[in-house]
């Protein structure tokens, strides 16, 4: 069972120990530090790293979607409530209907979003490859193909 703690990247890590940091304010994504056995063979190495770059791709897309997101519904809101201004018997109603902006945005942005979770999936079973094949490595450390990492 992993235990996390808060995340202060010079704070060794225990085996099974993964660090987390406050969410990120763009992003809302954790950002996660691994532990690193000194022994690590090649698959815990492959296992990890493909870790750190599932994590680093996820934190990349949605500071990037929620950063277009929030600049698309600003503008949104500034140009209802333009269009309020010069219409007086919609000036009295200060709401302004978001439905429309949530409903374009989706549909905008659904193969972007698709491609993610098609990327996402991969790199999901990719990591649960790896991290069979590193369990095994640490398990059986004599089977065939198990090598200890060089560089650690």
């Amino acid at each position: 069972m992993s235990q996390s703690k808060a995340c202060d990247p010079d704070t060794p890590l225990q085996p099974g120990q993964i660090m987390l940091s406050s969410p990120d304010p763009t992003s809302q994504c954790r950002r996660i530090k691994f532990y690193r056995p000194a022994d690590e063979t090649t698959a815990e190495r492959a296992y990890r790293e493909l870790r750190e770059a599932a994590q680093a791709f996820h934190h990349e897309f949605w500071g990037a979607e929620n950063a277009r997101f929030e600049r698309e519904r600003l503008c949104f809101i500034n140009d209802a409530v333009l269009s309020m201004l010069t219409v007086p018997e919609q000036a009295a109603g200060p709401t302004v209907d978001l439905a429309p902006f949530y409903r374009d945005y989706l549909n905008a942005s659904y193969q972007r979003h698709l491609d993610y979770n098609r990327t996402w999936w991969r790199m999901n079973l990719r990591i649960l490859t790896l991290g069979a094949r590193a369990f095994l490595d640490r398990r059986w450390p004599g089977r065939r193909g198990s090598q200890r990492s060089k560089s650690v």
